[in-house]
């Protein structure tokens, strides 16, 4: 059996011609292969293996929980975004709130300090009502000058008329509280017309009169003492004549001028300067006139206050 086995093998083997153009001639009508091409692609099928399959899942589960991550980001974005809006709507809210409280306070403050300075105003009006406001009153004025000429003639022949101006003064109160006197400078002028002497109050005569001066007195009831002051005049019979007559313009008036400081129980010190005319004349049957004002304008009658240090 193998010699017959490999005798047909040489036979086979020895005629190779024949075949061979069978196979070209079959070749020839064959179809030609596609396979590769564009219209018939070739298709290899590629079987992963478990580790890559446990790697996509597990990529896969981080790129959800990526996901879901960045979902719940995006969410609480949007959450604090509206939370903020609303934070900037209330603010505004508070901001014009408090704006509108801050100019109802203004308004209350100036309201507030209006009334303060109203019932200030109200109080020092109150306060200055009841001050003590002292005024010069002339208790005598009988003896000021004598009321008809003493002539008296020098050695060198010139008659003058020599007298003594005698004068007792106090002081009214037109306050409701006492005023504590504590200085008097007084002194008395001979003036011509209207025209006053230029003073310097520092200079005047100081007088002992250290009194209080109860509220409300008049007409010189208050003063517990007076001051009684003398000033001697010597004059010619022309410039006497004068001082009696009040047929002329330029007649004379003795005058009162002087400063007063008293203190109150407010701790205030009041200065009050004052310039008192006075005048002495003859009435008939023996009567006598009189008459005392108080004249000059502000330079000799006005009251400064200060507070007690």
């Amino acid at each position: 059996m193998l010699i017959a086995l490999f005798f047909a093998c040489n036979v086979h083997a020895g005629s190779p011609t024949q075949p061979l153009q069978q196979a070209k001639g079959t070749e020839q009508k064959a179809k030609p292969d596609t396979r590769g091409t564009e219209q018939s692609p070739l298709v290899i099928k590629v079987n992963p293996s478990p580790i890559n399959d446990e790697k996509a899942a597990e990529e896969k589960k981080e790129r959800q929980e990526k996901s879901d991550s960045d979902w719940w980001l995006v969410k609480l974005t949007g959450t604090l975004a509206a939370i903020g809006l609303l934070q900037l709507f209330v603010f505004g809210l508070q901001a014009r709130r408090l704006r509108q409280t801050i100019e109802e306070m203004k308004v209350a403050t100036a309201a507030t300090q209006k009334a303060a300075n109203a019932a200030k105003d109200s109080a020092d009006t109150a306060l200055v009502a009841n001050m003590p406001v002292l005024s010069p009153y002339v208790t005598n004025i009988g003896n000021i000058h004598p009321l008809q000429a003493i002539v008296f003639t020098g050695s060198d022949g010139i008659q003058t008329v020599e007298f003594d101006s005698h004068i007792f003064f106090t002081f009214d109160n037109y306050g409701r509280t006492p005023g504590i006197i504590r200085e008097v400078r007084a002194d008395l002028f001979l003036v011509d017309g209207s025209k006053l002497p230029a003073v310097t109050f520092d200079n005047l005569p100081l007088h002992d009169h250290e009194v209080i001066i109860p509220g409300d007195a008049r007409n010189g009831t208050g003063g517990t003492s007076v001051i009684d002051y003398k000033k001697h005049f010597s004059l010619t019979p022309t410039e006497f004549n004068k001082l009696l007559s009040e047929a002329s313009s330029e007649y004379r008036r003795i005058v009162l001028i002087g400063r007063v400081i008293y203190e109150d129980f407010f701790e205030m010190r009041h200065t009050r300067l004052f310039c008192v005319w006075l005048r002495l004349w003859k009435l008939a049957d023996n009567q006598v006139g009189v008459f005392q004002g108080q004249h000059g304008g502000i330079d000799y009658n006005r009251i400064e206050r200060q507070k007690i240090s």
